[in-house]
């Protein structure tokens, strides 16, 4: 299976003399950390700067790449390679639902309904501000297989903004409105699952990076 490549942005900043990380709070996804999927043919060093540009409206450059790891995901969950639709029935010409799923999007397979290089799946987004978290939609429907992968490799970054910023600031991006804040990096600022993970594994390299050590 090809391996869909994501990049995740650790943008640091001294301020007031401490080191602090920069995040952002969904609207319905709760703090988290510039990243996203790397497109067809782009590098993720490209990737890591134009997630960041979309997602914060900051210029920024590359201090390090700490590491890359594959993320593990559910024994039934897959990510899409590229644009793909649902179908009703499981051949091309089926008609399809009116749903596109992006590069990068989660979808969950039943591995026991496949037919003629298509599975069943599903598609839904989550509002993570209620606990348990609720539903916002749902879909479903038959999937090209080749369109789909489990190999997922992330690529961690430390960067730096260009320009000066405000401690705090709303930015428009995914046809959602979220605001931009600076947190502490000690001790680290709670993030929404799994994105806490993401910060506790590269932790000790992001302190490093934030002090200038090696």
């Amino acid at each position: 299976m090809e391996t869909l490549h994501k990049v995740t942005a650790f943008i640091l900043e001294e301020r007031d003399g401490k080191c602090h990380l920069l995040t952002f709070l969904h609207p319905t996804a709760g703090r988290q950390l510039p990243a996203g999927t790397v497109e067809a043919g782009e590098a993720p060093e490209e990737a890591v700067l134009r997630e960041v540009w979309e997602e914060t409206g900051l210029q920024t450059t590359i201090h390090a790449q700490l590491l890359s790891r594959h993320d593990r995901l559910h024994a039934h969950r897959r990510m899409i390679l590229r644009a793909v639709n649902f179908f009703q029935e499981p051949r091309s010409d089926a008609m399809m639902e009116p749903i596109s799923l992006q590069r990068g999007s989660y979808i969950d397979i039943n591995p026991q309904q496949q037919e003629n290089g298509y599975v069943w799946g599903i598609h839904e987004n989550f509002d993570f501000t209620y606990n348990p978290p609720r539903s916002l939609d749902k879909r479903s429907g038959w999937v090209d297989l080749s369109c789909l992968t489990d190999k997922q490799l992330r690529h961690y970054f430390t960067l730096a903004p260009n320009d000066p910023s405000p401690n705090r600031w709303w930015h428009d991006s995914d046809n959602h409105r979220w605001q931009l804040e600076w947190r502490p990096l000690s001790p680290p600022p709670q993030l929404m699952p799994p994105q806490d993970q993401w910060l506790a594994a590269v932790y000790k390299k992001v302190s490093v990076s934030a002090t200038g050590g090696s």
